[in-house]
């Protein structure tokens, strides 16, 4: 009977797990075996596969757009870098010294009390006496 459709083995067995995957679709199972196919079920399933798809590309795009602006920024690093090497000048022990002088100047930092302000404050205002704290009652 197959012979005169223009089927051979191959088809058969094509059309055997072609119709085995179908099996996963609720509703159809039904209607290979005869019964009364289940259209909502089917379409359920559809959507939820649709759902499914549309969230993986959005992830895809997702990540192809972190990829891309990875590269942009690794590419701006790179300039970065290779100005900052342009711009870079050795100096010997002399000019470094004398940046630094520049920089700090050449007088000794003084230096001071942390607090020098609260301590004369609180003698002045208690006549050079602490107050002595109340207890409870």
């Amino acid at each position: 009977m197959f012979k005169n459709m223009g089927m051979d083995v191959n088809d058969m067995a094509s059309m055997a797990s072609m119709a085995s995957s179908m099996g996963n679709i609720p509703g159809l199972k039904a209607a290979l075996g005869g019964g009364k196919m289940n259209l909502g079920a089917m379409q359920a399933s559809l959507e939820r596969n649709m759902e499914s798809a549309k969230k993986i590309e959005q992830m895809k795009k997702r990540i192809e757009y972190k990829k891309a602006e990875a590269l942009k920024q690794q590419a701006y690093k790179e300039e970065k870098q290779r100005e900052r090497e342009a711009n870079h000048v050795e100096l010997n022990e002399e000019e470094l010294e004398e940046l630094i002088f520049s920089i700090e100047g050449s007088e000794q930092a003084s230096k001071t009390s942390r607090f020098p302000d609260k301590s004369s404050k609180q003698q002045n205002a208690n006549g050079g006496k602490k107050k002595k704290k109340k207890g409870k009652k």
